[in-house]
This record gives C-alpha cells, structure tokens and sequence, in this order.
C-alpha cells in the first residue's frame, strides 16, 4: 500500500469518526429499552459529543498552530486534546444519564474512562490514539451484541499497522493503544451493563 492510502486509513479510523460510527450503532440497533428516547436523537447526541466536538477541538489547534498536525504526533501537546475530549464524553454521559438512555450513556462513560486512562499513560508513553480508539468502541459492541463482532478487532490490528508502515508509533505504544482502553471499557460494561 501506498502513503496516501494509509493516511487515509488513518483519518477514517481516527477516534472522533468511530466515535461517529459507534453513536449511530448503539442508537439505532441496541434494544429499545436500552435506548428509551427517539433513536434519531440519540444519535444525533452521540455523533456531536462523541465524533464533531473532538474532532473541531483537533481541527481548530491545528489551525491555530498549537498542533504541527492533524495526528498530535507531540505527546506533551495532547494533554489538552485528551482534556477537551474527556470534557465533552462527559457532557454526552450527563445528558444520556438524564434522559435515561442507558446504551448511548454507558458508551459514553466508557469514552470517559478508556481515554482518562490514556491520557494517564500518554504521561509516560506516546500511546496510540487510533489504535484505543477502536480497541474500546470494538470491545462495548462485542460486549453489547455478541462475541460474533470479535473479527472487528482486526481493525484495531489494521491500524496498528498503518500506524507502524508511517512510522507513527512502535509496538509498545500500539499495543498499549489495544490493552488499555480494551480491559476499561470492558470493566466499564461488566460493572454497569
């Protein structure tokens, strides 16, 4: 494969966009009585608290020089990316605790713990972003619909290795990226499914 191809894989697998696809799938294939408001604005919660607003915070310090790129390869410089998501996956959590919508709250609480532990590791570590930001959602969907979603772990393999072909990350920080936020969202979903 080519650069631009991983590049590619990269921004479509980058965790504000799963947090996109996530949003959409519990709203609008968890039961009923998981959801318990209008699916359409379920996801349409998830989608800007889980994908839009993280995703402008990156796009607006990039544009303001704060981050050299849109993938934060600074690791001092992601603090503040990890702060302004974390604030936002709580505001989701809050407003689905509310509306007692307890699927879109429980994955929300799981975007809260998964990348608070990450960002504890990015202390130490440049962890890899893309690659948590698959391993925790791809986990909450197996927990939730079934140990038949299991092969969706093979795209946190994939972008593992587009993460290493550009160089981005070596073996540690990839599989720190898959182990961390895999063992917090499932304790997540084991102690408040």
């Amino acid at each position: 494969m080519d650069k631009n191809i991983y590049n590619l894989l990269s921004y479509i697998l980058a965790a504000p966009f799963v947090g996109i696809y996530v949003s959409i799938i519990f709203a609008f294939f968890a039961p009923l009585e998981y959801i318990q408001i209008n699916r359409g604005l379920a996801a349409s919660i998830g989608i800007l608290f889980l994908g839009i607003i993280p995703l402008l915070d990156v796009l607006i310090m990039y544009k303001i020089g704060y981050l050299k790129d849109m993938n934060a390869t600074n690791r001092k410089r992601r603090n503040l990316i990890y702060f302004l998501a974390i604030l936002s996956y709580i505001g989701s959590a809050l407003i689905f605790w509310k509306l007692g919508s307890h699927a879109m709250f429980l994955i929300s609480l799981a975007y809260v713990f998964a990348p608070s532990a990450t960002a504890i590791t990015n202390r130490f570590v440049k962890i890899s972003v893309h690659v948590a930001g698959v391993a925790g959602p791809t986990t909450a969907l197996i927990y939730v619909f079934g140990l038949w979603l299991m092969p969706l772990y093979l795209l946190s393999l994939l972008i593992a290795y587009v993460r290493l072909k550009l160089k981005a990350h070596n073996i540690t920080e990839l599989l720190l990226g898959f182990i961390i936020p895999a063992i917090v969202t499932y304790l997540v979903y084991l102690i408040a499914w």
